[in-house]
């Protein structure tokens, strides 16, 4: 499939896009709601910050398998975050990345909405928040990641 980046067609909000999701044969599958670029922005900061701390995490290994487990999962949300709200450019760019991202339209079309995607966001949240803990070096970076998803997360929504 084939993204691009399509002007809103209300006067309302200029400053919203979406991405358009053009099939070959150049019929259009969907969209994906994304809001201003400082809201873009720091969704997809946060989920670079997601993916630093979880490599951090991840090769502690000081938290058992079924934390191991749950990095793993909070690892795909932090990439599916950043696929949403990079770029059609970008996506198109990374190999596999466009497949997924059709996979995720087709299977969790909530994604594609702004409401959808924030309460995703705020999920995502609220499992980071899991890894605060007093006198962990990493807890600043684990609260900024948290609070990020969630500040973005509640706009969207």
């Amino acid at each position: 499939s084939l993204l691009t980046m399509a002007m809103p067609e209300s006067n309302i909000n200029k400053a919203a896009y979406s991405n358009v999701v053009i099939e070959e044969d150049g019929q259009v599958k969907g969209h994906i709601e994304q809001g201003p670029i400082w809201m873009r922005l720091i969704a997809f900061g946060a989920g670079v910050a997601s993916i630093a701390s979880q490599f951090i995490h991840i090769f502690g290994f000081r938290e058992g398998f079924v934390s191991f487990i749950l990095h793993g999962y909070l690892l795909l949300f932090a990439l599916t975050t950043m696929l949403f709200e990079a770029k059609p450019e970008w996506v198109s760019k990374v190999n596999g990345a466009s497949g997924y991202l059709d996979l995720l339209i087709k299977h969790c079309g909530f994604l594609c909405h702004a409401a959808g995607r924030g309460l995703f966001y705020i999920f995502q949240s609220t499992l980071w928040m899991l890894f605060f803990e007093d006198g962990d070096p990493l807890r600043l970076l684990v609260l900024s990641v948290s609070l990020c998803l969630a500040f973005v997360g509640f706009l969207c929504i």
